[in-house]
């Protein structure tokens, strides 16, 4: 795939962005679910036990998240010094939760590390009705299903801090940080709950679960859809809270977003029914439609309900994601629906095949002999892998990636005058 100058700047951008909101900084395990339950951190920490069924995840990828039955699916992982942070984390996580749990007191757990409530050094990702309800919910199998709330380590989202309440079927962004004072809960990149708790520890010896709490007598089974859950040993920013959560509620004035192909570039169009109070839109791309997106630019409101965007560094044979950014007076930031699009080029410049591979593949660059240089980088932007080579025009160059994890990477081929970036794929 050939990218000139405008595309090549692009991808300077896209690193130092990434680089700006620092979400693989102090990320002490990630599990993007991609066909396992492996950490994609590097860090090691991976499952010991998984009964869990895979299934499609926030964006319809097949085998990209895990379904948990709510009666004896769960995964384990354990004990280790990363998964214990001394005085500041961030948890995320997307659930959909399918069902309530109706055991005593009514608890869901997301995720837990330590095997019961109230121990030190205890974090957790949970939603029940508790909050809302004034009946004994640890003596009566009777569930409000309509008032469920999410919640974390010291910071609630209890009624009237969270309206609406849990949609059973919906897809939820979950954020938990804590920066050794104040705990704060996102839902949706928008802050439902706080609270100072000085002095807060997240240190215990306990294994790491997710879809249970490890207790007999309160299992706390998760029946639901997991995804993207992601743990750090720092309390991430409200910039990076955002860039986790693309889902965030879209206000409803905007009545249609579109991306097509014209004229072998990718053109954004959108309708806005009522404008009051809107500040500005800011187009944003990303490889994956995950948390790599990087603004394009950025228009004006002017009450004209009808909006542009051309984006003309868009290559060929790259799929795009884009949303808009809309930003109203107040601050409040809120997020469009995710669009796809691809310009497709019959001439590629860059093969690799097959792809996607099991982690073996080949590259062959056509019409260039010389000086290359070879760079993978994975889904949270760190370099797995660089080689410098010369090549010979259309001759293979091996790529073996085998012992990566399953999931989406970018290869990388910088040449003499030319850079070339092709997303490659291991299942």
């Amino acid at each position: 795939m050939k990218i000139f100058l405008p595309i090549c700047l692009f991808l300077v951008s896209f690193f130092s962005s990434f680089s700006q909101v620092k979400l693989d900084s102090g990320l002490v395990a990630y599990y993007p679910f991609n066909g396992n339950a492996n950490d994609a951190s590097g860090n090691g920490n991976n499952a010991i036990f998984n009964n869990a069924t895979l299934t499609s995840d926030h964006f319809g990828n097949l085998n990209s998240a895990y379904y948990f039955n709510g009666v004896d699916n769960y995964i384990q992982i354990p004990n280790a010094p990363g998964l214990n942070p001394p005085g500041k984390m961030s948890l995320c996580v997307f659930v959909k939760p399918m069902g309530f749990y109706r055991g005593p007191c009514h608890g869901n757990s997301i995720l837990m590390k330590g095997d019961m409530d109230f121990l030190p050094g205890n974090y957790v990702m949970r939603f029940d009705d508790n909050a809302y309800t004034s009946q004994n919910n640890c003596n009566t199998s009777v569930v409000d299903t309509i008032h469920q709330n999410f919640y974390s380590n010291n910071a609630q989202t209890p009624p009237p801090g969270y309206t609406p309440y849990i949609n059973k079927d919906q897809w939820y962004c979950l954020v938990y940080t804590y920066d050794g004072t104040n705990g704060n809960f996102y839902v949706d990149g928008i802050l439902k709950g706080t609270e100072s708790t000085p002095g807060t520890s997240f240190i215990n010896s306990y294994d790491l679960f997710f879809g249970k709490l490890n207790s007999s007598s309160f299992p706390y089974w998760f029946n639901g859809v997991m995804d993207e859950v992601r743990i750090y040993n720092r309390a991430i920013n409200a910039q990076e809270v955002f860039s986790l959560c693309p889902s965030t509620v879209l206000p409803v004035t905007l009545t249609s977003f579109e991306a097509n192909i014209i004229d072998k570039q990718i053109k954004l169009n959108w309708n806005i029914e009522n404008e009051d109070g809107i500040r500005n839109f800011t187009v944003q791309r990303s490889f994956t439609g995950h948390s790599d997106f990087t603004p394009l630019g950025t228009i004006i409101a002017g009450n004209i309900h009808a909006y542009s965007f051309v984006d003309n560094t868009a290559a060929a044979n790259q799929d795009y994601y884009y949303r808009l950014s809309i930003l109203e007076n107040d601050g409040e930031l809120n997020y469009s629906p995710i669009k796809t699009a691809k310009i497709i080029a019959k001439n590629q410049h860059i093969v690799v095949y097959p792809n996607p591979s099991r982690g073996t593949a080949v590259v062959k660059i056509n019409g260039y002999t010389g000086n290359a240089k070879f760079t993978v980088i994975n889904s949270v932007g760190q370099i797995i892998m660089q080689r410098s080579t010369i090549v010979i025009d259309n001759n293979p160059f091996p790529l073996t990636l085998s012992e990566q994890s399953k999931g989406i990477y970018w290869l990388k081929v910088e040449t003499n005058n030319e850079q070339y970036v092709e997303k490659i794929m291991i299942f």
